[in-house]
């Protein structure tokens, strides 16, 4: 079996955000993993993006499927991305995955879509998920590419931009999204509570938000969507799990969490009467990593998890966005 390459794969512009330079000769390179500084969207191009993306080395770029990747919280998409290459390379899809550093994009700007601030609704042309639709159109442009939608796959920081990026923006040209063990998520009814009696809107609740009207909550619930979590990702003293009162009405564990938030939106869906069409996969002894969330398994080499591209489950992201097209 070939072992993942994804520890080959350097950064090829550190931590923090590249200097604005020009983007001509993007969408060029094939069979290795490439970047380019993106700025073209015109209401946020004061905020530019790293672009890491692969093309396989064979095929018809017009014809090939694209999946988008959401990196987590440390702002890595160059290995958000490399743990999707052989699969990429030897399947023939297109890999795209904004970066969005911390310098321009904060905890608001990215997990939570830029859409307010300070508690007052940005204006909708600010909300961060614009740039990857403008991504997305300036691929397509360059490309010729005849693809008209993308998937997604986003995990933890990551899995946070892709829900509320469908919740929000009804007009995503978003195939099927994955959201893998998400820290937490905005739960489409009228006010979180917690044990105490408090409640929560944004982002924890659509509560006082244009997103809880049936217009915005049909069009979410009629989406193609994941929730993927690792039944191992139980860990309570984490650094990067948000254990604020809103987060904690959630649940404990992201697992809590995931759960939680799927059976309270199927159960709005089912008492709003609409299309219910989500999904809730667990992944059978992973933790808090995506690599294991994309192969959904890994084989022990001494000390070392190691992923092999003929080695995913039915469960892991791979297996539910590509592995049934096989």
């Amino acid at each position: 079996m070939k072992k993942l390459t994804i520890l080959l794969i350097l950064p090829l512009v550190l931590l923090g955000c590249a200097a604005p330079t020009a983007s001509d000769g993007r969408w060029q390179t094939r069979g290795e993993a490439a970047e380019f500084i993106f700025q073209e969207y015109a209401p946020l191009s004061d905020r530019p993006i790293v672009v890491r993306y692969y093309i396989p080395s064979t095929g018809d770029i017009r014809n090939m499927q694209v999946l988008m990747i959401a990196h987590g919280m440390g702002r890595r998409a160059y290995i958000s991305m490399g743990g999707w290459i052989d699969f990429a390379e030897r399947d023939g899809f297109i890999l795209i995955a904004p970066e969005f550093c911390l310098e321009h994009y904060s905890v608001n700007d990215f997990q939570r879509g830029g859409i307010y601030e300070r508690g007052e609704l940005r204006p909708r042309e600010l909300w961060t998920a614009n740039k990857v639709e403008a991504l997305f159109d300036d691929f397509r442009h360059y490309t010729r590419s005849r693809a008209l939608t993308y998937n997604i796959y986003g995990h933890s920081a990551g899995a946070q931009f892709v829900h509320r990026m469908l919740l929000t923006m009804p007009e995503v040209r978003v195939e099927t999204a994955l959201a893998a063990n998400a820290g937490n998520y905005t739960f489409p009814i009228n006010g979180l509570r917690d044990i105490a009696g408090e409640v929560y809107g944004w982002p924890f609740s659509v509560m006082n938000t244009p997103f809880g009207t049936e217009e915005y909550l049909k069009a979410f619930f009629a989406k193609s969507l994941i929730i993927q979590s690792g039944t191992a990702d139980t860990l309570t003293d984490t650094d990067n799990l948000l254990r604020t009162g809103g987060a904690m009405a959630q649940g404990a564990t992201r697992v809590d969490r995931a759960h939680n938030f799927f059976n309270v939106s199927k159960q709005k869906a089912f008492d709003m009467g609409l299309p219910f069409n989500w999904r809730i996969v667990d992944v059978e002894g992973i933790g808090h990593l995506s690599l294991g969330m994309i192969y959904g398994t890994y084989v022990m080499i001494g000390d070392e998890r190691t992923f092999f591209v003929d080695n995913w489950t039915p469960t892991s992201a791979y297996g539910l966005l590509f592995g049934n097209q096989k």
